[in-house]
């Protein structure tokens, strides 16, 4: 093997080990669910596709489903303005209820993000809740992502409230409600949004294992061409 071409091998090598260890890791998106599929509590005077249309979110906090990166937006404490029935949704059950989520399709998703109510009827808010993902709409297959406890607070503004869990793919969302902070089972629950962190389903992640099995692919064919320069010399 001639120098020039070791050298060529080296350096290809190289690039491509740069390369790919410089690629950023996937970034995790914002979604707001396209519609609500089903859901166990009635209605009070507004509709619970408020909790999904960002009406209650000032315009400095509204972002675009699917393109803003949620960790950056969580991170800017993004507000939602005082409940009403205009921006957010009221509704009354006997605990356990359920709210179904369609993403409209399928997301590994990771995160949940919750602005529920502040000040005296913060009672109301979503206590003790979990979450249940499935890609089918019957939730046949659903799979548990993790059980949650909200934050009451009884002055300022409505924070959000992000929950993290382990990655699931999945295109209905459950949101199964225990109880608000009142400790009634049969009581009122106030939401004014909610928004999930995903990636699509089917975006590679670029994995540390793999980079190395092509860095040592890359050394090892460096290596034979030159045990045959020296053999041939």
């Amino acid at each position: 093997m001639s120098n020039l071409f070791k050298r060529l091998l080296i350096c290809m090598a190289a690039g491509i080990l740069v390369t790919c260890w410089s690629m950023p890791a996937l970034a995790l998106f914002i979604y707001s669910p396209k519609s609500i599929s089903d859901t166990s509590f009635s209605s009070s005077g507004t509709t619970l596709d408020r909790t999904i249309d960002q009406s209650g979110l000032p315009d400095q906090f509204k972002f675009t489903s699917g393109q803003t990166d949620y960790k950056t937006y969580i991170e800017s404490n993004p507000t939602h303005a005082a409940l009403n029935q205009s921006n957010a949704w009221g509704g009354s059950s006997s605990f356990p209820g359920y709210i179904d989520f369609d993403l409209n399709e399928v997301l590994s998703v990771s995160s949940f993000a919750l602005w529920g109510q502040s000040g005296l009827i913060g009672r109301f808010s979503i206590n003790s809740f979990a979450l249940f993902g499935s890609i089918d709409l019957s939730f046949g297959d659903d799979e548990k992502l993790g059980e949650f406890n909200g934050s009451l607070s009884l002055t300022g503004p409505i924070e959000v409230q992000p929950f993290g869990f382990d990655a699931k793919e999945a295109r209905y969302i459950r949101l199964l409600v225990n109880s608000n902070f009142t400790g009634d089972p049969n009581s009122f629950l106030n939401i004014g949004e909610v928004a999930f962190g995903g990636t699509p389903a089917s975006a590679p992640i670029p994995e540390p294992a793999t980079i190395l099995l092509l860095g040592t692919g890359l050394a090892g064919l460096v290596g034979f061409g030159r045990r045959r320069f020296i053999a041939n010399r």
